[in-house]
């Protein structure tokens, strides 16, 4: 008489420990700081999961699919007439320009477009 085997599959909620039925939930797939992770959820903690994300997600841009480095936020710049960072703009007389006006800037960081226009307004 020839043995048989049988294969058993328990779906597991990483979260709460508990089983689901078959198609009551999914393996999601997702990487952080370069690591790749998986977790198996049911339906309501894998809902959860994506709303979660989904701000980051909102702002974020595709990452390398290829398993290598992530890239960084490079730019091109041009040469030319422009100053620094391809500015047509002082970014020192322009941080002063919005001192003197009451205008709160980062101490880093982008200004606002509408910021650079008033600036740029204001130099005639």
């Amino acid at each position: 008489m020839a043995s048989q085997t049988k294969t058993v599959t328990d779906y597991v909620d990483d979260i709460e420990n508990k089983p689901f039925d078959e198609g009551a939930g999914e393996t999601l797939s997702f990487s952080f700081d370069g690591k790749p992770y998986e977790i198996d959820l049911n339906t309501k903690n894998a809902d959860k999961m994506r709303k979660a994300f989904q701000f980051y997600v909102d702002h974020a841009r595709p990452g390398a699919s290829n398993g290598g480095p992530p890239r960084g936020r490079g730019r091109v710049v041009s040469a030319g007439t422009r100053g620094a960072a391809g500015r047509d703009y002082d970014l020192a007389e322009l941080r002063q320009w919005a001192a003197d006006t009451g205008i709160r800037l980062p101490a880093r960081g982008r200004i606002k477009g509408e910021i650079i226009e008033q600036y740029k307004a204001s130099r005639g």
